[in-house]
């Protein structure tokens, strides 16, 4: 199988998102993998949102994400992995909503950071939701059929603008 070495390091949850440690870290990691089992593959995974803060979901932005795999040595890595998911408020409350995989799932942001890596096999971590926050009825947001296939319809236009630039793509 594919091992996904230190799955979405530019969100706070790992409690750093240093660009510099990430990319040390995984070179490490694949490195003593690829010591004990040396025809095994190894991935990374990002997510399209990046954050300024490790303590903080607050600020998150859309911008590259080649700082993070700057410095792994090319063939080290054999696939990048991109996540992106619909977004919406809880119902009745203010905030941003993002239903368009044009945003989300940033596919000029995983050509460039594939691209930086060597790799050309590019997969899309993403989804609809039919609801969301469930757990309390007053703040459940539920999408259509239609919305759920208008996105999905995107999704299918962003892997194939991926495999026109010559990757290959996956959907998970």
């Amino acid at each position: 199988g594919i091992w996904v070495l230190i799955p979405e390091g530019n969100i706070p949850g790992w409690g750093s998102v240093d660009t510099t440690t990430f990319a040390a870290d995984v070179t490490i990691t694949a490195q003593y993998q690829k010591q004990y089992f040396p025809n095994s593959q190894s991935a990374i995974l990002l997510d399209s949102e990046s954050y300024p803060s490790a303590s903080s979901w607050s600020n998150g932005a859309y911008t590259s994400l080649v700082p993070y795999v700057q410095g792994i040595p090319k063939g080290l890595i054999n696939s990048f992995g991109l996540e992106g998911f619909p977004w919406a408020p809880p119902a009745n409350q203010p905030g941003p909503q993002e239903y368009n995989p044009q945003v989300y799932l940033r596919t000029d942001l995983a050509a460039a950071t594939a691209n930086a890596l060597g790799v050309t096999s590019i997969w899309l971590n993403t989804g609809t939701f039919h609801q969301m926050y469930t757990q309390n009825a007053a703040e459940t947001v539920t999408m259509t059929p239609l919305q759920r296939q208008t996105i999905l319809t995107e999704v299918v236009a962003q892997a194939q603008s991926l495999k026109q630039r010559g990757f290959t793509v996956t959907v998970h």
